[in-house]
């Protein structure tokens, strides 16, 4: 199977960080709002991922999308990372912890 494309990956990370603020999964109209896309197509990309394994619909459950081990390693940052906040570029580095 192909890797996932650059809009599959940001809509991949939507739901992640959508889910993450609102402590709950977004709907397929949600997805579709938030990229300016029509409920199919919003719905098209997630079929999408769940074939590709990188997320779980639960069929008939309004929210039930949920990130597989597969797409949260997807989407986790690399090693070192740029984020721009407030106009500011910021570095981050992943650091490993032993507990």
């Amino acid at each position: 199977m192909r890797p996932p494309t650059e809009k599959q990956l940001d809509t991949l990370r939507f739901i992640a960080t959508y889910s993450r603020l609102k402590e709950r999964p977004p709907t397929v109209r949600d997805t579709a709002t938030y990229f300016k896309i029509t409920t199919k197509g919003a719905n098209d990309r997630l079929s999408t991922l769940a074939r590709k394994g990188l997320i779980d619909r639960e069929p008939h459950i309004y929210r039930g999308i949920n990130i597989t081990a597969a797409g949260r390693e997807l989407i986790l940052l690399p090693a070192e990372a740029y984020a721009v906040i407030g106009g500011r570029r910021w570095l981050y580095r992943r650091v490993a912890v032993s507990v």
